[in-house]
């Protein structure tokens, strides 16, 4: 399988590392966010946050997670119902 997430479609993954919380993580990306932080900042502070974030969704060995990329991959491959 090959997953291909750019222009900024990474960033809608939200992975907190291992004792973060969801919470936590959208917290902190959203006050930066509306500090206005630079798109480079932003992106720093991602990668030590998002388990997914600067290449960790490449190196990840949360096979739930992968599992569930999988699942999603194949049902887009999957012709529409109602299709022939």
């Amino acid at each position: 399988m090959v997953l291909l997430l750019s222009g900024g479609a990474s960033s809608l993954l939200a992975l907190p590392v291992h004792g973060l919380s969801l919470p936590d993580l959208q917290t902190t990306v959203g006050r930066l966010l509306r500090a206005g932080a630079p798109i480079h900042d932003l992106n720093t502070v991602r990668r030590e946050i998002q388990s997914a974030a600067g290449g960790g969704l490449a190196a990840s060995k949360n096979q739930d997670f992968l599992e569930h990329l999988r699942s999603i991959a194949t049902r887009s491959l999957a012709a529409p119902r109602g299709s022939a």
